[in-house]
């Protein structure tokens, strides 16, 4: 059976109940603007791939997690085909953090996560 659909937002939040973040620290690790960041968690805006991806670094959440999240908000899922995708995985399975999936980005000269 499929899952009913969930919203982006309740998926963010019931991503921060069960890794027991909060918001704040979540949005700073993202290095989201603070307005922005709430934003998102509130639905207001509707977030691009790159930002939940810098989110779902900065949660730390599994490839499952990142994959269930990036298809909810309908924003391609990763595909292990694409360098740039297989790199972000890497950083995944790594907890790499925002910053350092970044720099590692760069250095296979990928475009950035921001």
């Amino acid at each position: 059976a499929s899952l009913p659909p969930v919203s982006t937002p309740a998926y963010l939040s019931q991503l921060l109940k069960e890794h027991k973040l909060n918001k704040r620290t979540v949005i700073w690790e993202a290095g989201l603007e603070r307005s922005t960041g709430y934003m998102i968690f509130l639905g207001k805006r509707n977030p691009k791939r790159n930002t939940l991806l810098s989110i779902a670094l900065a949660m730390q959440l599994t490839l499952a997690e990142t994959q269930r999240l990036l298809k909810i908000a309908q924003r391609g899922e990763l595909y292990p085909k694409s360098r740039r995708d297989a790199a972000i995985v890497y950083c995944i399975h790594h907890h790499l953090k925002p910053i350092d999936a970044g720099i590692l980005l760069d250095q296979i000269g990928e475009e950035p996560l921001s």
